[in-house]
């Protein structure tokens, strides 16, 4: 891997910036305050159409090696997805003993350090771990961005589907009936929640749930509804009613699948060895360290990596930006999403490899698609427009008409009528970045080089 490129700022101009953001050399920005305090660090691991997206998260031990790492899963996931984007994740230092105000005051000045790069456009992002909606509204204004009217955020939710979507395949590849099915979940933040209540509706049972404070235990099944209720009030001591087990006895659980859904790094080389679970599907961002999917690896333990499993957060997004209702989306994952990974697994057993490895080339080679057909035209949204071909003059105007109708109330009521024409317009897009990832050359007429997007 090239070494990245350091830039500190407030101190570059903006025009620097910009040459500087450019280019596909990974590069590590630093902020720091006007008394040189550091107030947050940017990883981008690569541009692709002239874009990176990722999280911004916030802690008080947040740092670039960290944040590296979890910049080339990001590039991984908007590859294994078929986004045009290379990947890229941030951080804010926020010290644990920060008062409400001070927190908001330090991520107003990252907002403000960073205006130049988030003014850009090359860097796409959202929340993280640490962080919310509302936080990244305040950075935004603090960066003088457009700040636009707060929406519910399903990110969690949609990355916590795609997770026990993949975590259904993977039990099914080896020979386990998702109902009834044995189920331990290390985490239990936004996504191991979703985790939980989407394996519940497919009939698995949960038989442990770890939080920072412990985890609980009960070889019968969890109900599910009732800890989902009673974490509303009580939080992550929910799990300690029973008396305290570890958060790190999930990982030891006997069980058909095991989840880490927890922080960076949480499976480590002797937790690896502890597993006895035959399936892991990380939920996680980078979960392992010290060599522990190694482990896994050679002891025969099928790993759903996390570019594979979670990257519902970020296609849900992009598929809601594009005008897909929640609903749409959740069919969108189930139809396609979840074929597209049993596929990836099952031929990766065929093979004999990790699906770690067949899942890689499939997202580095959608991306060097993407790059040769996009080649400087930056599309206007994440969808690598330039890999399908070119819509008629009829549907680019129907297309035009329903994205225009969507802010407006009284024209709602022609969305229903119009979704669906961007609905199959979205999924020939992302059919045709898919494809490329295996290997099938994209459409000619838009490869060849026709101007700008759709």
């Amino acid at each position: 891997m090239k070494n990245p490129s350091d830039i500190e700022i407030p101190h570059d101009s903006e025009s620097k910036l910009d040459r500087r953001l450019g280019g596909s050399r990974p590069l590590s920005i630093r902020a720091v305050s006007t008394d040189d305090v550091p107030v947050g660090f940017l990883e981008i691991d690569r541009t692709v159409a002239g874009r990176c997206c990722g999280g911004i998260r916030a802690s008080s031990t947040v740092s670039p090696a960290e944040l590296r790492r979890l910049a080339q899963v990001m590039t991984l996931k908007c590859g294994y997805l078929g986004l045009a984007a290379g990947g890229a994740k941030a951080g804010v230092l926020v010290p644990e003993a920060a008062s409400p105000i001070e927190r908001l005051a330090i991520l107003r000045a990252f907002g403000v350090s960073f205006g130049p790069v988030l003014r850009s456009g090359i860097y796409s992002f959202g929340s993280d771990l640490g962080t919310n909606d509302d936080d990244i509204r305040e950075i935004r204004r603090a960066a003088g961005l457009r700040v636009g009217a707060p929406t519910p955020s399903s990110s969690g939710a949609y990355a916590g589907l795609t997770v026990a979507l993949a975590t259904v395949a993977a039990l099914r590849a080896r020979g386990h009936d998702p109902r009834g099915a044995r189920i331990a979940v290390q985490g239990f933040g936004s996504v191991g929640r979703a985790v939980v209540a989407a394996l519940d509706r497919e009939g698995a049972r949960i038989v442990a749930v770890a939080t920072v404070q412990g985890t609980l235990h009960r070889e019968a099944g969890i109900a599910v509804e009732e800890l989902l209720r009673r974490w509303a009030s009580e939080g992550d001591a929910v799990v300690t009613a029973d008396g305290t087990r570890p958060p790190h006895a999930a990982l030891e659980v006997h069980c058909d699948a095991l989840i880490p859904c927890a922080t960076t790094g949480a499976v480590d080389l002797e937790a690896a060895r502890r597993v006895t679970a035959p399936v892991v599907v990380c939920g996680a961002n980078d979960p392992f360290r010290d060599g522990a999917e190694a482990v896994l690896a050679a002891r025969n333990v099928l790993v759903v990596p996390d570019f594979v499993a979670n990257g519902g957060g970020v296609l849900g997004s992009t598929l809601a930006a594009a005008g897909a209702a929640s609903e749409e989306v959740e069919s969108f994952f189930r139809r396609r999403f979840a074929q597209r990974v049993a596929s990836t697994i099952d031929e990766a057993l065929a093979r004999g490899e990790p699906v770690t490895s067949l899942a890689e080339r499939k997202a580095l080679r959608f991306l060097d698609a993407c790059e040769r057909a996009h080649a400087s035209r930056q599309p206007a949204g994440l969808l690598p427009e330039a890999l399908a071909p070119r819509p008629t003059p009829a549907t680019r105007v129907v297309l035009a008409l329903e994205q225009s109708v969507r802010p407006f109330g009284k024209l709602r009521s022609l969305g229903p009528w119009l979704r669906p024409f961007a609905a199959r317009r979205v999924e020939e897009i992302l059919a045709c970045g898919w494809a490329a990832g295996e290997g099938v050359e994209p459409a000619a007429p838009e490869r060849a080089g026709a101007t700008g997007g759709s």
